[in-house]
């Protein structure tokens, strides 16, 4: 598998943000800048170390 490009420190956090507010999946991916998987493999990771419920 090839390795994804890291996203910048402003987009990381915009999509925490997004997650902790409560958007699915798919409506942060479409406002992260580049390719959608590399979106989503964020929020995933995101999710492992936050957990997944949203307070």
């Amino acid at each position: 598998m090839a390795k994804t490009k890291e996203l910048s420190k402003d987009t990381r956090n915009k999509i925490v943000d997004l997650h902790q507010a409560g958007k699915t999946e798919s409506a942060i991916a479409s406002t992260c800048p580049g390719p959608s998987e590399v979106c989503l493999e964020s929020i995933w990771m995101i999710q492992k170390r936050i957990g997944r419920t949203v307070i």
